[in-house]
């Protein structure tokens, strides 16, 4: 199943989602460092940070594959209460 908006709308959509994560902004939130349009497109920059993601939608098969392997979410839901609250 695949979806398709157009430019516009997702600029708009990004938009908004620019505004949302100002108004949240958090220690533990990944640093926006700048937003802006580029052409007839529109681009956000966050500062680089090593981690991993929580939800790797693009390597979905990568786990599938190689069962040893354990996603990253599913190993912070193995963390303890305790750590997962430090992580926040």
């Amino acid at each position: 199943m695949s979806s398709y908006i157009s430019t516009d709308a997702a600029i708009c959509n990004l938009q908004k989602a620019i505004r949302v994560y100002e108004d949240i902004k958090y220690p533990n939130l990944i640093e926006m460092l700048e937003y802006f349009r580029f052409d007839d497109l529109y681009a956000a920059v966050f500062k680089w940070v090593d981690g991993e993601c929580l939800f790797e939608h693009w390597n979905f098969e990568k786990y599938a594959n190689n069962k040893s392997m354990i996603p990253p979410r599913n190993r912070f839901c193995q963390l303890t209460f305790q750590k997962k609250t430090e992580s926040i």
